[in-house]
């Protein structure tokens, strides 16, 4: 499993975000959220990181799964609550790649 380190984020100097180390952490904290968040609050997160993804964390950090405006637009449609958590999502295992992996064995 992938996990969110802060400090490789900040410090990798491959990463395609552009901006300073503080900015681009603080686009990572946009898009993180935890199972006990609210539709709601994933929405405003949403909005607030002007991103159509998010990254769904446990407590280590370790990534679960992403959630998409998709994601959150069904449950809305089969009629879950605004206040319903994440934990109502589908377990989905994410596609991770280790550091260092080239492009070639990426898309392979």
């Amino acid at each position: 499993m992938l996990r969110m380190r802060r400090d490789r984020a900040v410090t990798d100097p491959r990463a395609s975000c552009t901006g300073s180390p503080e900015r681009l952490m603080h686009r990572i904290d946009d898009l993180l959220v935890q199972p006990g968040t609210t539709l709601r609050e994933a929405l405003a997160a949403m909005s607030r990181g002007a991103r159509n993804i998010l990254l769904l964390v446990d407590g280590s950090g370790t990534l679960r799964r992403t959630v998409t405006d998709g994601d959150l637009r069904r449950l809305l449609l089969d009629g879950t609550a605004l206040e319903a958590t994440l934990d109502v999502l589908p377990e989905r295992r994410p596609w991770t790649v280790v550091d260092g992996t080239g492009p070639e064995a990426v898309i392979a």
